[in-house]
């Protein structure tokens, strides 16, 4: 069990992610190290925050978040094979207060192989919407996905806090969302 954890990503003025790229050390054979299996690891009460205006983190005014994430609770297990990740999320959690986006429960599978990220009967559950997704996600130079999507209730509303747009109404949907974002 992990209490209290913060992660905080500052970024550049440029508005660059500050994430330091780790080098392999000379003379080391990369190798898989060795397969594991967690049955459950519990994330309790975290907060999570992009911060653009790093000096603004001692006075918690909400000026310079470019997002954050508080009371961020995850239950899940994870199995390593090889370089295969398995995650199996039986519940998670969060506010996003700034944008009044709470995440009230998670709940899927999740396999990661070599650049391939893959849901499977993945369930969201807002204040607001129910959206089951499955599909894949490949990174590379660029994101292709391929995710189909059912959902009994879409809130417009939600979308229109996140995105800042203004839209209002309910959606039922189901398709597929296909598509290619570049870094």
């Amino acid at each position: 069990e992990i209490q209290n954890p913060k992660i905080t990503l500052k970024k550049d003025e440029q508005g660059n992610l500050l994430i330091p790229k780790l080098k392999q050390a000379k003379g080391i054979k990369k190798t898989f190290l060795f397969d594991f299996k967690v049955e459950q690891v519990l994330i309790k009460d975290g907060l999570f925050e992009i911060v653009s205006n790093p000096d603004s983190l001692s006075q918690r005014d909400g000026q310079g978040f470019d997002l954050k994430f508080d009371s961020l609770n995850f239950d899940l297990s994870v199995t390593k094979k090889k370089t295969n990740w398995d995650i199996i999320v039986l519940d998670a959690k969060f506010n996003q207060i700034e944008k009044d986006v709470n995440l009230k429960g998670a709940q899927g599978k999740i396999q990661i192989a070599d650049d391939k990220l893959e849901l499977e009967d993945f369930l969201i559950l807002t204040d607001e919407s129910e959206i089951k997704v499955q599909g894949e996600t490949k990174i590379k130079d660029k994101l292709d996905f391929n995710l189909d999507i059912n959902s009994k209730n879409v809130s417009l509303a939600e979308i229109s806090r996140l995105a800042g747009l203004d839209l209002s109404g309910n959606l039922k949907m189901e398709g597929t969302w296909k598509g290619t974002f570049k870094k």
